[in-house]
Order: structure tokens, then C-alpha cells, then sequence
């Protein structure tokens, strides 16, 4: 998460691309220090390294950064063409390359469309490689690490198929998040110690409940508090843990049709929710959760704060849909629709 951002390179052969390519980058930076969690060198830090070849394990020496991104600029007709390359700084290797294009149109327009999308697809990319960092350090078996990631991989293409308006598309994610479980389950028994496939698991059965039947969702919300009880023995008080299971307390009882239900559940979630916060305040998801439970107390004011404050925590952009549709809900309840 030490990012420097290098000077991008005019291309083109166009001298009206110089200006955009300074621009461009300085907007890049600017935006990439706005957001907690991320350390990104300055236009001054990365300046001396502008049109001069330098190898990604000097920069890493010189700017103490893990992260480049680099990107060069070309002009076919009216239409500018960003090439962006994401590079690990330890290793030299490429791991993300993007390609924008725009109109040239109006100069302020263009540096600011372009700059915001290159951030979007850099934050996300990121977000990915500190998970994929996490998950090797989380086991010393290679062969649990493997079906872990695979087991996402497969979430992932389920997550794809239950965002589809049909039965058979609804059907197909059901059958690869079984398939998924399956290989999450097989990395749990591989390292029994390890505890993120019990934490996959248990998202993935949440997941269940956007496309199971009523009588189902219930089942699902149980699934996911096991899973996260499983954790929480390995690792006692784990954040992740107790956001996990606070988040299934949450769903259930926004589901529950059972009398008492609501207010027997609700409290269990608030508590491990900002139990979940205070010892990890990174965990935007909870915080997105926890500003749920506070919207339909009613308590706008902490409502806001919790979003607003989920809305800061998501650097790598994992909950960013969620995010942005609790500040939504929750200024749209406050009678500032412009917001």
C-alpha cells in the first residue's frame, strides 16, 4: 500500500499531450492521498525519476514503496489512449495492466474522467493483491492455499451468475457456490489452524440468502454464525470474526418473521459489530452494517457517522456498492437529496 505514481509518458508524438500527461499524473496522486490506508509519494518524490529509465527494485530503494504504476499516453485522431501498468516494486512484475480511452474534448473534463478511473481500477487491483498477500501468509500449505483460491475464484463466477435476472442463472450460482464450499471446506481441512477458509465460508453462505427462498434464508444465517463461531475458537476475538457474525445476526433478523425475533438478534449484531470496529477500524464492511442497524433504530445522526466512516475505510473498494448505497439511504432519510 506505498504507492508511487510515475510521471506518465507522452507517446503521441503530440506536444498537446505533454500538459495532459503532467496533469493527468498530479490529479492521479492527489486523489490516491485522499484515501485512508494508502502512503503515495509525492509529485516532488517522484519528479527526479521523470523521463529517465529507472529499474522497479531502484525506485523501491530510493521511494521505500512496494507499488509503482506507471502509464504512457497515445492520440489516435480525437481519442486519447491510456496504457497503465501496475507493477510490484520487490519483484518487477506486472500484476494488472488496464487501457482507458476518451475524447479529448475539454482538457479539465478529460484529466479528471480519466484520472478517476485509472484510481478506481488502481485501488481495486490492489485491494485484490493485499488479499492474495494475506492469504499466503495465513497458511504454510501451499496445497490449502491453492483450493482457497479456487474457492473464491468460484465465488466470484457465482456472484457473476446470481446478478443475472433468470432462473437458470440463479440455479447455475447456486450449484458453484456448493462447488466453492466444497473447496474452502477441503483448504479448512488441509490447516485446521488456518482461519480464513472458515471466514470464507462463512461470507459465501450469506451470499446464499440474496438467492435462496424465504424459508431458506434462515438456514443460511445459521450456516455463517457457525462459521464464524469456528473462527472465533481458533482466534478469539478475531475482527473479521465478529463482523462476520454480527453481519449474519444483522440478516437475520432483517428476515426473521418470528415474534421477538428482532429484538433478541439486533442487539447480538450491534454488539460484535462495534466490538468488530473498535479493534479493527479498517473493516469498512462492518461499518457499513453497523450503520444499518443504526438507520432502522432510528439513529441517523450514528447512522452517517458509521457510513461515512465505512466510506473512508474502503481503500481497496471490496464493499464500494454497499458503501455507497448505505450514504444514500441514510442522507436520503436526512432530507439532503442533493447529497
Amino acid at each position: 500500500n506505498h504507492v508511487a505514481v510515475l510521471y506518465f509518458e507522452n507517446q503521441s508524438g503530440d506536444p498537446r499531450l505533454d500538459y495532459l500527461a503532467a496533469d493527468l499524473t498530479e490529479s492521479l496522486i492527489h486523489l490516491l492521498t485522499q484515501v485512508e490506508g494508502l502512503s503515495v509519494v509525492s509529485p516532488n518524490g517522484v519528479r527526479p525519476y521523470r523521463d529517465r529509465p529507472v529499474t522497479p527494485d531502484s525506485l523501491r530503494r530510493a521511494l521505500g514503496v512496494g507499488t509503482l504504476l506507471s502509464a504512457s499516453l497515445h492520440l489516435s485522431g480525437d481519442t486519447v489512449r491510456v496504457v497503465a501498468h501496475l507493477v510490484d516494486a520487490t519483484t518487477g512484475r506486472e500484476v494488472a495492466g488496464k487501457v482507458l480511452k476518451r475524447e479529448m474534448g475539454e482538457r479539465f473534463t478529460l484529466v479528471s474522467a480519466l484520472a478517476d478511473e485509472v484510481a478506481e481500477c488502481l485501488r481495486s487491483r490492489l485491494g485484490r493483491e493485499f488479499q492474495l498477500r494475506q492469504w499466503s501468509m495465513g497458511t504454510r500449505d501451499p496445497r490449502a492455499r491453492e483450493l482457497l483460491l479456487r474457492g473464491e475464484e468460484m465465488r466470484e463466477k457465482a456472484l457473476m451468475s446470481a446478478g443475472r435476472p433468470d432462473s437458470v442463472a440463479v440455479l447455475t450460482a447456486r450449484r458453484t457456490m456448493d462447488l466453492a464450499d466444497s473447496l474452502l471446506a477441503q483448504a479448512g481441512e488441509l490447516d485446521p489452524r488456518w482461519v480464513d477458509p472458515w471466514l470464507r465460508r462463512g461470507w459465501l453462505a450469506l451470499d446464499r440468502v440474496g438467492i435462496s427462498e424465504m424459508r431458506a434464508k434462515r438456514g443460511w444465517t445459521a450456516r455463517a454464525r457457525d462459521h464464524a463461531e469456528a473462527a472465533l475458537a481458533l482466534q478469539p476475538g478475531h475482527p473479521p470474526a465478529l463482523a462476520l457474525r454480527g453481519t449474519a445476526y444483522w440478516m437475520e433478523a432483517d428476515d426473521s418473521l418470528s415474534d421477538g425475533a428482532w429484538e433478541e438478534l439486533v442487539p447480538r449484531a450491534e454488539e460484535d459489530l462495534r466490538a468488530a470496529t473498535a479493534a479493527d477500524p479498517w473493516l469498512a464492511s462492518a461499518w457499513s452494517t453497523l450503520s444499518e442497524v443504526r438507520r432502522f433504530k432510528p439513529d441517523l445522526a450514528e447512522a452517517e457517522v458509521a457510513a461515512r466512516t465505512a466510506y473512508q475505510k474502503d481503500a481497496y473498494l471490496r464493499d464500494a456498492d454497499r458503501v455507497l448505497e448505505g450514504l444514500f439511504r441514510v442522507t436520503l432519510l436526512l432530507e439532503r437529496p442533493e447529497e
